[in-house]
This record gives C-alpha cells, structure tokens and sequence, in this order.
C-alpha cells in the first residue's frame, strides 16, 4: 500500500499547481525454472549478500519498467486521493503484465 504522508510535500503551495508525479510499475520475471521469489528480499536477510546472489544468478531474469502518464497534484483534493489514484495505477500495470496477488 502507497503511504498517503510521502506525498504531503506536494500539496505545498509552493508546488502543488506545477507538480507532477510519474507512476512507474516495475515487474520482476525469475529465469525459466526458478522460484520467483528469488528476488524477494525480507525478514532478516542481509541486503548486501542477497543482492550479489541475486546479480551472480544464471541464467538472468528480467525487469519489465512501465511508465504511467504522469498526474498531476492540482487534479487531486489531497494526498490520500493522489496516494489512491498512484497505487491503483501502479497496480493496474502489474495486473496488465500478468503479476497475480497486486
């Protein structure tokens, strides 16, 4: 879930009118055989080490990065109404890609 405080900063007067914000799905795809949890990083797991296992798989997955249409802040009344409309995007694009359970 999007936290609705992140994006008070936005709603500034200073900003709010000019500002937009680009919602962006990033999907995950593991190698062909592989549980696709491997690139879950949770718990009490070491990022470092995770990280390099994760690099140093063969054969690699792949990232999928789906730019949104940017919105803007002025459209909205508030940030939980921006948080709102960002996660649903965000989540709208993992579900287009085939990611169950967003």
């Amino acid at each position: 879930p999007f936290k609705p405080t992140l994006f008070e900063a936005f709603f500034d007067p200073a900003y709010r009118d000019t500002l937009r914000v680009q919602p962006v799905s990033v999907i995950y795809r593991a190698p062909p055989e592989t549980d696709p949890r491997i690139y879950g990083w949770w718990g009490t797991m070491d990022f470092g080490p995770h990280l390099l296992a994760t690099l140093a798989q063969r054969p690699q997955g792949r990232v999928i990065v789906k730019y949104h249409a940017p919105l803007a802040v002025a459209d909205f009344a508030d940030r939980k109404a921006l948080a709102g409309a960002l996660e649903r995007t965000v989540r709208n694009g993992l579900q287009e890609a085939g990611v169950t359970g967003a």
